[in-house]
């Protein structure tokens, strides 16, 4: 029996040593508790926000509806969608998100004319390596951090 229990050991310690205790670490980054990518899974951070108003007279639009949609090569995939506040603002904050090449922000008035009807839009935004700050140069591509001020168009 004892060699058995020796032997399991012995097999166990092996298994954990090939696979890696790596895979449990944690990292405590932004208060927040978040799993390390495991094995070499690129990754970035992001913090988005703006503010959204009406183009004719500059109040602060609420309840819009904004999509952030990541592109990874020819792929899209929506990330978050969030709505904007009583002061026209948004924000999106997404940790340890795959790296994006590009991304769009899909601006919907989903209110009907409860706030005034406004169109629609998308703006496109295309990342460059050099805008990603504070990269370990291997896997962690950094933190992006960008700021909109959006104008919205009435509806006729």
């Amino acid at each position: 029996m004892k060699k058995f229990i020796k032997i399991s050991t012995k097999i166990c310690g092996a298994l954990l040593a090939v696979l890696g205790f790596s895979a449990l670490a944690t990292s405590c980054k932004y208060g927040v508790i978040v799993p390390n990518p495991a094995y070499g899974m690129p990754s970035a951070d992001y913090f988005i926000d703006g503010k959204v108003v009406s183009e004719q007279t500059e109040e602060p639009i609420k309840d819009l509806k904004i999509r952030f949609v990541g592109q990874i090569g020819s792929d899209y995939h929506p990330i978050d969608s969030v709505f904007s506040d009583e002061n026209g603002e948004f924000n999106f904050v997404r940790q340890r998100e795959f790296p994006l090449t590009s991304y769009s922000l899909d601006i919907q008035d989903v209110d009907g004319d409860l706030n005034g009807a406004f169109n629609d839009t998308t703006v496109n935004v295309q990342i460059e390596n050099d805008e990603y700050q504070g990269s370990d140069g291997e896997w962690y591509f950094g933190t992006y951090r960008k700021t909109f001020d959006i104008k919205l168009e009435q509806k006729d």
